[in-house]
């Protein structure tokens, strides 16, 4: 709303260049993110601002108001971007401290971090992978939950999927599978993990496997990898065994 307004009012004023300058950041933004970035912050909170004060039709106190308030909003969240990148880089580093397992000790140092950083969506996946590797499933799940308010990464859906699965929780499991599917449809991994689901022991389902196969089987990944040629081998093992029974 803000940036259409400034768009109006930068043609009405006849900043013709500021108009267009604006218009490009729209069409950036319905493809990237350039907000992430302090540097385009303080741009289009520049050209905003040129926008208002252009348009004579606004009082000069009303302009004022508005350029100030953007400016102080620009400068706040760039300062906030630029120490949550600090505090990501420093993450980048002691990660692999953290990389396979953790104990007691780990867990409480890492308890107070992530609570410091409960933006930090890396952090978060990270943390809840190690607890995982360590057979810490429930709290786990609690970090990787944390991490789902954070970031729409399905992989957040599939650990937890997995970490029920382990945990006994068959149902659990199935439903952060099928809502990992349904977030990236095109990719292979959630279905694979159904069907190895449905194709275990413990859960032996030939119906739904044989519907989670046929779909695993029918996506086209945009880039095939050693990884999505390994886990077609898998299901076709697993398919030719329920066969034979």
């Amino acid at each position: 709303m803000i940036l259409v307004a400034a768009i109006i009012n930068s043609f009405k004023g006849k900043e013709y260049g500021v108009t267009g300058s604006l218009m490009a950041f729209v069409t950036v933004c319905l493809s990237s993110y350039p907000l992430q970035f302090p540097e385009f912050i303080m741009t289009v909170a520049a050209l905003v601002i040129i926008a208002f004060v252009s348009n004579d039709r606004i009082s000069k106190m009303l302009s004022f108001s508005m350029g100030t308030a953007l400016l102080f909003l620009a400068v706040y969240s760039c300062a906030s971007l630029v120490e949550r990148k600090r505090k990501s880089e420093d993450w980048n580093y002691l990660q692999y401290a953290y990389r396979y397992s953790v104990n007691e000790k780990d867990v409480e140092f890492l308890d107070s971090i992530a609570s410091e950083q409960p933006w930090n969506n890396r952090l978060l996946f990270d943390y809840g992978k190690n607890l995982r590797n360590s057979g810490s499933y429930e709290k786990s799940n609690s970090v990787l939950s944390q991490g789902l308010r954070q970031s729409s990464d399905p992989m957040f859906l599939n650990l937890i999927g997995r970490n029920y699965q382990d945990m006994g929780n068959l149902r659990k499991a199935e439903e952060f599978y099928l809502r990992s599917a349904n977030r990236l449809p095109g990719r292979l991994y959630p279905y694979y993990l159904l069907a190895r689901m449905y194709a275990d022991s413990a859960s032996h389902d030939p119906i739904k496997f044989k519907r989670a196969y046929r779909t695993a089987m029918q996506l086209e990944p945009k880039i095939d990898s050693p990884a999505i040629q390994e886990m077609k081998r898998d299901l076709k093992r697993w398919n030719d065994s329920i066969s034979g029974y």
